[in-house]
């Protein structure tokens, strides 16, 4: 950090500091945006008689698609300070922060595949008899 301050003006050390909290922003955005998918996913499958509904199918693919632009982003950002300011801020990738986001991925499919399922059954739920039977 103090190479950092010596070899900056104070213009751009100001700048650099504007753009690291705009992004802590967005961050804390999408971060908000997430939690607020993953309640009415919970209220959802809580209130519903099944949790394999296209809408639930929707939140977890948004709330996928969300973390990966909060993963990216402060990386992403991270990589280019670290080339403008030419030092090492060790930032990176975390490769289990990938792996639950293609877990999320998954789990959305497999939702998915349940709705298709109870589509192909007639929305017949499991040990339910119709009249005709």
């Amino acid at each position: 950090m103090k190479n950092v301050l010596e070899n900056n003006s104070k213009g751009q050390i100001i700048a650099f500091l504007e753009l690291g909290y705009v992004c802590l922003i967005i961050c804390l955005i999408l971060y908000r945006m997430t939690l607020s998918r993953l309640e009415k996913l919970f209220i959802n499958i809580n209130e519903g008689d099944t949790p394999f509904t296209l809408e639930n199918v929707k939140y977890i693919k948004e709330m996928a698609k969300l973390m990966i632009i909060a993963l990216i982003l402060p990386s992403g950002g991270g990589i280019i300070f670290e080339k403008i300011l030419a030092t090492d801020l060790d930032v990176g990738f975390e490769l289990f922060d990938i792996v639950q986001i293609l877990f999320l991925f998954g789990i959305s499919y497999i939702f998915e595949y349940g709705y298709e399922l109870q589509q192909d059954t007639k929305a017949k739920m499991y040990g339910e008899v119709s009249d005709n039977e």
